[in-house]
């Protein structure tokens, strides 16, 4: 009884000196202090940073067609020959401002509205993927399933790389989210924040444990998303 006594009495005091201690003032700005706030190029820095320092690569270009000049010396003759990509507006423009790409329309797997097998997209070495949106803060990928190719896409081939334009950055995801709250055409997103990794075994790093082992990022300006241009 003495012992149990004794316990409560320090709990006691120790309740007194955190009630007498004031309480920090909430100031939601300090919460947030890491969101950048300077402007597009700002947003841009922020996002390499925090997706290099997870192993992601990130390539910040003028226009679609450096995209696609990027795109072709970053990716192995192999991953180009057998990739896929998803029907999108930013890809399609893409995929006609070099020849090597343009070449490959006809041998590609596009993933649309036709469902495709498991093994179809199992046996592709690179998939092409548009955005929803880059979080600034996190350098995070934000892809719903209505945009991305399915659930599939982003996940099975061992890379990934995604194309995005400059206007496509958020200083964080509760930007985003705002954005598409009203939004009711989808019901399933993916937040990719660098390669698939996992350190469960002997705390060793290992990257491609569940996912893509290599995420390329390229962000093209604005400007660059000019159709009539390429």
């Amino acid at each position: 009884m003495e012992s149990r006594e004794s316990i409560l009495d320090r709990l006691r005091a120790v309740r007194g000196v955190c009630e007498a201690k004031p309480r920090p003032a909430y100031a939601p700005e300090s919460v947030f202090a890491d969101i950048p706030n300077g402007g597009t190029r700002s947003l841009i820095e922020q996002f390499t940073r925090k997706l290099t320092a997870l192993r992601g690569e990130v390539y910040h270009v003028s226009s679609l067609r450096e995209a696609a000049q990027k795109i072709v010396a970053l990716t192995g003759e192999g991953e180009l020959r057998r990739c896929g990509r998803q029907r999108a507006p930013l890809l399609d423009a893409l995929f006609t401002t070099h020849q090597e790409l343009t070449d490959l329309e006809s041998k590609m797997t596009h993933v649309g509205a036709e469902p495709l097998p498991h093994t179809a997209i199992e046996a592709m070495q690179c998939a092409f993927t548009a955005a929803d949106a880059l979080v600034a803060r996190t350098g995070s990928i934000v892809l719903r399933a209505t945009t991305a190719g399915g659930r599939r896409l982003s996940v099975l081939p061992p890379v990934h790389c995604v194309v995005a334009t400059a206007a496509q950055l958020v200083p964080c995801l509760s930007t985003w989210l705002g954005q598409v709250h009203a939004d009711k055409a989808w019901s399933y997103s993916t937040i990719i924040t660098g390669p698939s990794r996992t350190a469960d075994i002997e705390r060793i790093l290992v990257l491609g444990a569940h996912g893509p082992k290599r995420l390329m990022v390229v962000i093209v300006d604005d400007q660059s998303h000019d159709m009539t241009g390429v």
